[in-house]
């Protein structure tokens, strides 16, 4: 990775937390971190829990993604535009269930406050420092609705592609916002992810964020679990993390990388049968109706957000495209990740992992 030091937003989130360790792994930069806080002091804290081994390089930078400046003094703006060299923006504001002006403002104004910080670095005469722009493989959701049915590394998401939720659309924005910048000679990657799901050796994960711990929770709700030839995107968040920063350390400017692989509908929930929940196999499109019908359970709903923005009705189960991650894994084969099998042991300390933190309750 090149001198110099970096800015990280989202660092206090589930991928962005390890991220955040895996650049702090990779170099010796100073990693400083937009949070969002009025006072240094509260700042750092939250920091030190996040890498406390490594912590006297990471700085609090309190600020505000969405305001002009990104919420700093004119001063110690250009200090930040002058100091870091690299730029990943892992920050979103993440709610399949809120409408694109809750999630605009983080997701889209956000993206382009930080492409004005890359430009403002060019006006003070530094060298051009490049944006980690962390997208989401969700933008294809509903790809296949407009005759798309593989989506490689260079298939340009539209709104079109990325369905009705407010926040997949929100990212489908942001990305246009990125490929603008990149026709103006900007110096980005784009990084997809599909589910981001708990850590490969352990099972970690964040239940109230992994979309997958949502699908999970619902069927144990239902007493029910979905069977079928479909597929959900997912990758672990160590690999997702490790894949970004080893990644972006080689990539040419403009690459887009996605870091998902594809996962049988059912494998996840059989590990669940194998925990000892007594569940019953439903077809796919007739699980995804039992979530509709019992949308109003607390531990259903989840579920019931994430067929909506996918553009399901009720009484049909997804269609996915197909998303392509080839040149993606063989990339990052060349820079020493083998990802980990997302195979029956993995989802048992998936399960395990829920169940210990309170998130499914025992069988």
């Amino acid at each position: 990775m090149s001198s110099g030091a970096i800015l990280l937003t989202g660092a206090t989130g589930f991928l962005g937390r390890r991220l955040c360790r895996e650049l702090l792994v990779a170099s010796e930069a100073d990693v400083h971190c937009l949070l969002r806080d009025s006072d240094t002091a509260p700042a750092s804290e939250r920091l030190r829990r996040v890498a406390p081994a490594r912590s006297r390089r990471l700085i609090a930078v309190p600020g505000d993604l969405t305001a002009p400046l990104l919420g700093l003094t004119p001063d110690r703006y250009d200090e930040l535009a002058t100091t870091v060299n690299a730029v990943y923006h892992c920050a979103a504001s993440v709610n399949l269930a809120a409408a694109y002006g809750r999630t605009a403002p983080v997701n889209v104004s956000g993206t382009e406050r930080l492409l004005t910080l890359l430009d403002r670095r060019a006006e003070l005469g530094r060298p051009p420092a490049r944006l980690h722009f962390v997208s989401s493989a969700g933008v294809f959701v509903t790809a296949l609705a407009t005759g798309t049915i593989t989506v490689s590394e260079g298939t340009v998401p539209t709104r079109a592609t990325a369905g009705p939720s407010g926040y997949l659309l929100s990212k489908a924005d942001a990305e246009q916002r990125v490929d603008q910048a990149l026709d103006r000679g900007t110096d980005i990657t784009i990084h997809r992810p599909g589910i981001i799901t708990g850590d490969s050796a352990t099972g970690a994960t964040s239940p109230d964020t992994d979309l997958l711990g949502c699908l999970l929770r619902a069927a144990v709700a239902l007493h029910s679990i979905p069977v079928g030839p479909g597929h959900l995107p997912m990758e672990t968040v160590d690999t997702v993390a490790r894949g970004i920063v080893r990644l972006s350390q080689t990539a040419p400017r403009g690459s887009v990388f996605h870091l998902t692989r594809p996962v049988r509908i059912d494998v996840p929930f059989i590990a669940l049968q194998r925990a000892g929940y007594p569940l019953l196999p439903v077809p796919e499109a007739g699980w995804y109706h039992q979530v509709w019908q019992h949308a109003w359970e607390p531990e259903v709903y989840p579920a019931y957000v994430v067929s909506t923005a996918s553009g399901l009705t009720e009484h049909t189960a997804p269609r996915l495209p197909v998303i392509d991650s080839t040149a993606t894994y063989a990339a990052a084969r060349s820079v020493g990740i083998d990802a980990p099998p997302l195979d029956a042991p993995y989802f048992d300390r998936l399960v395990a992992n829920l169940i210990a933190a309170g998130a499914l309750l025992p069988p």
